[in-house]
C-alpha cells in the first residue's frame, strides 16, 4: 500500500511537471486565452525569450486588475494580443529603467488591439523610451485605449516612448498626464514610423516643467509620418519649455490632415500644429579633396615601381632616390593620418571645456531670465511714466512760450535745454534696458544650441552659433554702467529742472497758476518715476550679481577655448600643408635627377616621368584644395507638388485652439528653420568630415493647405496666423482666420510674423496688434506672392502695412481689403500690391467663403445661444438679440459691442453679476432709495417738482433698467426734519391718491410703481416740507444730471 502512495505522489508530480511546460492559461495551438492575472505572469515569463511569442496570438477573456499581483513587464512580444474589448487596470512601473511599458519591446510582426489600459508608469533611473502600453514599438498597436498617468526623461509616450520606422499606432486613444524632459507625446514620445488616425485627451508637460523641450499632443519629435490624428489637450506650460506643438513638438516628417483645439503655451518655438519644423534635408557631395589626394599617392606608388624596373639597369644612383622616393610617401601617409587624429583630440578637448562652460552658464540662466523679466516688467511702467511727464512738461512749456516776457525768454530755453538733455538720457535708458533683454534672449538661444552641438561634438556648430548669436558682444555690466550713468545724468537734470522752474515762477509771478501748478506736479511725478527706476536697477544688480559673474567669466572661458583651437588648428594645419609640399619637392627633384640620369632616349622612361610629375601635380592641387573652405550650397523646395509626398511637409492641419508664448508663435508651426542654423548658408549642420568637402543641400520644409482659426498671442517677438518665424521652407495656400499680437514686442502677421522663406497663395484674416512690423499677411516678409489680406492693425511703432510691414524679397499680386492700413509700410507699390472695395474684394477668385459671411455668435458659457449673420457694415438691432439664459439666479447680460457697423464675425459672452437690491437717487444721504431685485446698470432718477401738488411736495421719480422691472418696489423716502405725522401719496390721473408708510429711523418706508409723482406732507412742519429737504433734492437733481452727460459722453467716447 506504501508503495502505491509513493508510484501515486510521483506520479503528480511528473504531471505538475508536465503542466509546467505547457503554454500558460489554457492555450490551445498557437492560441493562448487569458482569464486572470495569473496567465499574464506567466506569458511575462515565457517572453523573457526573443523567439518565443513569435506566431502565437494572445486573448484576453475578461478585464484583469495588476494591482497587487506583483506583474512586471511583458520583456519581448512578436505575436498577437487581442484585448477582445477588456480592460487591463493597475499597472504599474515605479523601478529604475529604461524601455519600460506593459511590454518593452513589441518587435516586427507584433499586433497590438482592442484593449484598454490603466496604468501608472514612472521609472527612475535613466527613464527613456517609456509609455504605458510599450518603450518601443516596431509592430502595430491599434484600437487601445490607454488611462493613468506617465512621467520620464527622454522619449516619453503615453501609448508608446518610441515608434519605430516599421511601428504602426493606428486608431488610438489616450486619456493619461504626461510628463517628461526631451521628446514628450500624447500617443508617442518620438514617432519614426506611422501613427494614423489617434485622438489625444490626455494633457502633455502642463507642470510648469523648465526642461521640457519637443512637447507634442500626438508625437514630441517626429521623424515619420502623422496622419489624420487630432488633439484635444492641453500641451505645455506658460513661458515654460521649448518646441511645442499641439500634434508635434519637433517634426522633419510629415503631418498630414490633423487637427488641434487644445491651447498650447510655451516659452519659444512654439505652434498649434507643431512647435518647431525643421527642414527635410538632402545632402549630395562633391569629391573629397582627402581621396583626391590618397589616389594620387597611390598611383603615384605605383608609377614609381614601375620607373624603378624601368631604370634599375641604367642608373645605379636610381636605388638610392627610389628609396628616398618612397621615404617621401611614407612620412606623407603619416602627415596625414597624424592630421586627423590630432584633429580629433583638439576637437574633443575644446568640445568637452565648452560643454561645461555651457553648463554652467545654463545652471545660472533660470535665475537671469528671472531677473531681467522682473527689471523689464518693473521699469516698463516708471519709464512710460518718464516719458509721460517729460511730455507734460515739454507741453506745458509749448504752452507758455507765447506768453513768456523777454526777461523770461533765457529762462524758458534753459529749459528747453534741460528737457532735450531728460528726453535724451530716457532715450538711452529704454535702449539700454531693451539690450538687457535682447541680449538674454540671444544668451539663451545660444547656450540651448550650444548644448546640443556640443553633445554631439560638434566644434563647428558652437562656433556657429557663438558667432550667430554674437555671444562676444554680449555686455550686461556695460549696459548697467551706462544705465546708472543715464540715471544719475537725469537725476542731475531733474535737479536742475527744479531750480529753473522756481526761478521761473518767481519771476512771472501769480499770473500763471494753472500751468505752475501742471507743471510742477510733473516735474514731481518724474522724479518719483526716476527713484523707482533707480531702486529697480539696483535690485537688478544686487539680485543678479551671482549669475552675471558666472555668464561672463564662463562666456570668457568659451571666446578663449574657441580662439585656442582655431589657433592651434590653424598652426597645425599650416604645419602639416609645409610639410606635405616640402616632401612633394623632394620627390620631384629625385625624379628630376633619375630621369637626367638616365637619358632622354627612353620612350618608355619618358612616359613614365610624365606621369609621375601629373600625379605630382594632382597631388598638390587636392593639398592647396585640402586648405580652402568647402564650397556649401543650399537649395529649397518650395512648390506644391513637394507638397504630395515624402517627409518635410505639413498638409491639410487645422488649428483652432489658443496659442501663447514668449517668442516664435504660429497657429499652424511656431518656427521652420534647422535645429542650430538661423542662417542655412552660413550655418548648415555638417558633420566634420563633411566639411572637407563641397556640399549641396536641398531643404525642404513646406506648410501646405493649412488653416488657423485660433487665436495667436507672443509676449515679445514673431507671432503669426500660420507661422510665428520662418527662415527657410513655404506657406503656401494656407488661410488664417483669427486675432494675432505681440503684445510687449513686433513682428506679428496674419500669415507670418517674420518670413525669410515663401508665402504664396495664402489669406489671411486678423486683426494684428503689436508695436512695430506688423502686416496683413507678414509683420516682415522676403519672397510674397498671390496673396489675400482682410485684416487690421494696431500698432504704435512703425513698419505697418495691410500685407507686410517690411518685406524685402520678391512681392508680386497681394490684394487687401481697402480699411485703414496700405500695402507695404504704408505704400501700395504697382504690381504687388492693390487695396479693393468690398464689392471687388469679394469677387476675387480663391478667397475663402467664410471670409465673406460675418457671424454674430451669442454664447453663455459653452453654450451657442443664437447665430446672427450679418452683411459687411452691416447692423444688428438690439431688440434681436435673444434672451440671456438664466444662471443660478444672478442678473445676466450680453457684453458691449459695436452693434452699428459691423465688419468682422465676433462672438458676444453673457455676462453674469449678482441682483442689485438697492438702488439710490444719488449722495451721501440719499433722499430716495428703492429696494428689490436691479440689474448693475439699474437707474433712480428723482426730481422735485416746482410747484405744490393740492399742497404737497411733488416729487417725479423713475427706475430704469434693462432687466424688466416689477410692477412695483418698496421705497425709502428720508423724512430727516420732517415734524408730526408724515402722509404720502400718488399723483394718479391728476389726482392724489393717498398710500400706507410707516416710519423707519429716518426714512419713511412705501409700496409704490416703479415710476410716478410722489406727494409728501408733514401735518406739523407748517410747510408742505423743509426747503432744506427741497435743496438737497435740487443737489442730487443736478447731480444725476452731471453723472448722466458724463456717461452720455463716456458711451460715445467708447462707440467712436
Amino acid at each position: 500500500m506504501m508503495n502505491y502512495a509513493k508510484r501515486g505522489a510521483a506520479l503528480l508530480l511528473a504531471l505538475v511537471f508536465c503542466l509546467g511546460l505547457l503554454p500558460p492559461a489554457g492555450a490551445e495551438g498557437d492560441t493562448i486565452t487569458i482569464h486572470d492575472a495569473s496567465g499574464l505572469l506567466k506569458l511575462a515569463q515565457s517572453c523573457t525569450s526573443d523567439t518565443w511569442s513569435q506566431g502565437v496570438t494572445v486573448v484576453l477573456a475578461a478585464d484583469i486588475s495588476l494591482a497587487g499581483t506583483g506583474f512586471s513587464t511583458i520583456p519581448v512580444f512578436r505575436g498577437t494580443f487581442d484585448g477582445a474589448g477588456h480592460t487591463i487596470s493597475g499597472f504599474a512601473w515605479l523601478d529604475k529603467g529604461s524601455k519600460v511599458g506593459l511590454f518593452r519591446t513589441l518587435g516586427e510582426g507584433a499586433v497590438v488591439k482592442n484593449l484598454t489600459l490603466d496604468g501608472v508608469v514612472a521609472p527612475g533611473g535613466s527613464q527613456s523610451q517609456v509609455g504605458i502600453l510599450a518603450g518601443e514599438n516596431h509592430g502595430t498597436v491599434e484600437q487601445v485605449t490607454v488611462t493613468g498617468d506617465v512621467t520620464g526623461d527622454e522619449d516619453v509616450g503615453a501609448l508608446v516612448g518610441v515608434n519605430g520606422s516599421s511601428g504602426v499606432v493606428r486608431s488610438c486613444t489616450n486619456r493619461a498626464s504626461v510628463t517628461g524632459n526631451t521628446n514628450s507625446g500624447g500617443i508617442a514620445g518620438r514617432n519614426e514610423g506611422m501613427i494614423q488616425s489617434c485622438t489625444n485627451l490626455g494633457e502633455v508637460n502642463t507642470g510648469g516643467n523648465d526642461a521640457a523641450t519637443n512637447s507634442g499632443g500626438i508625437a514630441g519629435r517626429n521623424t515619420g509620418t502623422v496622419a489624420d490624428c487630432t488633439n484635444h489637450a492641453a500641451v505645455g506650460y506658460a513661458h515654460t519649455g521649448y518646441n511645442t506643438g499641439g500634434i508635434a513638438g519637433i517634426q522633419n516628417g510629415a503631418l498630414l490632415r490633423c487637427f488641434n483645439d487644445g491651447e498650447i503655451l510655451g516659452r519659444k518655438d512654439v505652434g498649434g500644429i507643431v512647435g518647431q519644423f525643421e527642414p527635410y534635408v538632402t545632402l549630395t557631395y562633391g569629391e573629397d579633396p582627402m581621396e583626391r589626394l590618397d589616389g594620387a599617392l597611390a598611383s603615384l606608388s605605383t608609377l614609381m615601381t614601375q620607373l624603378s624596373g624601368q631604370i634599375h639597369s641604367s642608373a645605379g644612383d636610381a636605388v638610392d632616390d627610389i628609396s628616398a622616393i618612397h621615404g617621401s610617401l611614407s612620412a606623407i601617409q603619416d602627415v596625414i593620418h597624424g592630421t586627423g587624429s590630432d584633429f580629433n583630440t583638439d576637437t574633443s578637448a575644446a568640445a568637452d571645456q565648452v560643454y561645461d562652460a555651457v553648463q554652467t552658464i545654463n545652471g545660472a540662466m533660470s535665475g537671469l531670465l528671472d531677473e531681467v523679466d522682473r527689471l523689464t516688467r518693473r521699469a516698463s511702467a516708471d519709464l512710460d511714466e518718464v516719458g509721460n511727464q517729460l511730455t507734460a512738461l515739454r507741453k506745458g512749456l509749448k504752452n507758455l512760450t507765447g506768453t513768456l516776457e523777454d526777461s523770461l525768454s533765457d529762462t524758458g530755453d534753459s529749459l528747453s535745454s534741460t528737457l532735450d538733455a531728460l528726453e535724451r538720457e530716457h532715450s538711452g535708458l529704454v535702449s539700454e534696458l531693451r539690450q538687457i533683454a535682447d541680449e538674454t534672449d540671444r544668451l539663451e538661444s545660444f547656450v540651448k544650441d550650444a548644448l546640443q552641438a556640443a553633445a554631439r561634438l560638434d566644434l563647428a556648430g558652437i562656433l556657429d552659433a557663438y558667432k550667430r548669436w554674437d555671444v562676444g558682444s554680449i555686455d550686461f555690466n556695460g549696459h548697467l554702467s551706462r544705465i546708472s550713468g543715464h540715471l544719475e545724468a537725469m537725476g542731475s537734470d531733474t535737479f536742475h529742472l527744479a531750480d529753473r522752474l522756481t526761478t521761473l515762477w518767481q519771476e512771472a509771478g501769480d499770473e500763471m497758476g494753472d500751468a505752475r501748478r501742471d507743471m510742477d506736479r510733473a516735474a514731481r511725478a518724474l522724479e518719483k518715476a526716476l527713484d523707482a527706476l533707480n531702486g529697480h536697477v539696483k535690485d537688478f544688480s544686487q539680485g543678479s550679481v551671482e549669475q552675471l559673474r558666472v555668464v561672463n567669466s564662463q562666456a570668457d572661458i568659451i571666446e578663449d577655448v574657441l580662439n585656442g583651437y582655431l589657433d592651434t588648428l590653424g598652426d597645425k594645419g599650416q604645419e602639416r600643408l609645409d610639410e606635405l609640399d616640402g616632401h612633394l619637392d623632394d620627390i620631384s627633384q629625385r625624379v628630376d635627377q633619375m630621369t637626367q640620369g638616365a637619358g632622354q632616349t627612353n620612350q618608355e622612361l619618358h612616359a613614365t616621368t610624365t606621369a609621375i610629375i601629373g600625379q605630382l601635380d594632382e597631388a598638390r592641387k587636392a593639398i592647396v584644395e585640402l586648405t580652402e573652405v568647402p564650397e556649401k550650397t543650399v537649395k529649397e523646395n518650395t512648390s506644391a507638388e513637394g507638397a504630395q509626398s515624402g517627409p518635410g511637409r505639413v498638409v491639410g492641419c487645422r488649428n483652432e485652439g489658443g496659442i501663447q508664448a514668449d517668442t516664435n508663435v504660429g497657429g499652424i508651426a511656431g518656427a521652420v528653420s534647422p535645429e542650430l542654423s538661423l542662417d542655412p548658408e552660413e550655418n548648415l549642420e555638417l558633420d566634420s568630415e563633411n566639411l572637407l568637402v563641397d556640399t549641396t543641400a536641398l531643404l525642404k520644409a513646406i506648410l501646405y493647405q493649412c488653416d488657423n482659426r485660433g487665436p495667436v498671442t507672443a509676449k515679445n517677438e514673431c507671432a503669426g496666423g500660420v507661422l510665428g518665424r520662418g527662415e527657410v521652407g513655404a506657406a503656401l495656400s494656407c488661410t488664417s482666420m483669427g486675432p494675432v499680437g505681440a503684445d510687449d514686442g513686433s513682428f506679428a502677421g496674419g500669415i507670418a510674423g517674420l518670413s525669410r522663406g515663401v508665402l504664396r497663395s495664402c489669406a489671411a484674416q486678423a486683426d494684428v496688434t503689436g508695436d512695430s512690423s506688423l502686416g496683413g499677411i507678414a509683420g516682415e516678409g522676403r519672397d510674397i506672392a498671390d496673396c489675400i489680406a482682410m485684416t487690421r492693425i494696431d500698432g504704435s511703432g512703425e513698419r505697418l502695412g495691410a500685407v507686410a510691414g517690411w518685406a524685402d524679397g520678391t512681392v508680386s499680386g497681394n490684394y487687401y481689403l481697402q480699411e485703414k492700413a496700405v500695402g507695404i509700410d504704408g505704400i501700395d507699390y504697382a504690381g504687388q500690391t492693390a487695396p479693393l472695395s468690398f464689392g471687388a474684394f469679394s469677387a476675387l477668385e480663391g478667397i475663402p467663403a467664410d471670409f465673406l459671411t460675418f457671424r454674430v455668435t451669442f454664447q453663455a458659457g459653452e453654450q451657442v445661444v443664437d447665430t446672427v449673420e450679418v452683411p459687411y457694415g452691416g447692423s444688428l438691432d438690439p431688440a434681436a438679440f435673444p434672451e440671456v439664459p438664466s444662471d443660478g439666479g444672478r442678473y445676466g447680460a450680453w457684453a458691449p459691442f459695436d452693434h452699428n457697423h459691423i465688419t468682422r464675425s465676433l462672438t458676444v459672452e453673457a455676462v453674469y453679476e449678482d441682483w442689485v437690491t438697492t438702488i439710490s437717487s444719488g449722495g451721501e444721504r440719499p433722499l430716495l432709495l428703492a429696494e428689490g431685485a436691479f440689474s448693475p446698470d439699474a437707474r433712480l432718477e428723482l426730481a422735485q417738482r416746482p410747484e405744490p401738488v393740492d399742497g404737497a411736495a411733488a416729487y417725479d421719480y423713475q427706475i430704469t433698467d434693462g432687466a424688466e422691472l416689477p410692477d412695483t418696489v418698496t421705497l425709502r423716502v428720508c423724512a430727516d426734519g420732517l415734524r408730526g405725522s408724515v402722509r404720502a401719496a400718488l399723483l394718479q390721473d391728476g389726482s392724489a391718491v393717498p398710500i400706507e408708510a410707516e416710519r423707519d429711523g429716518s426714512y419713511l418706508v412705501l409700496t409704490a410703481p416703479t415710476a410716478g409723482t410722489l406727494l409728501l406732507s408733514a401735518s406739523g412742519s407748517g410747510t408742505l416740507l423743509p426747503w432744506v429737504l427741497a435743496a438737497a433734492a435740487a443737489a442730487v437733481l443736478l447731480a444725476l444730471l452731471f453723472l448722466r452727460r458724463r456717461r452720455k459722453k463716456t458711451n460715445a467716447a467708447a462707440s467712436v
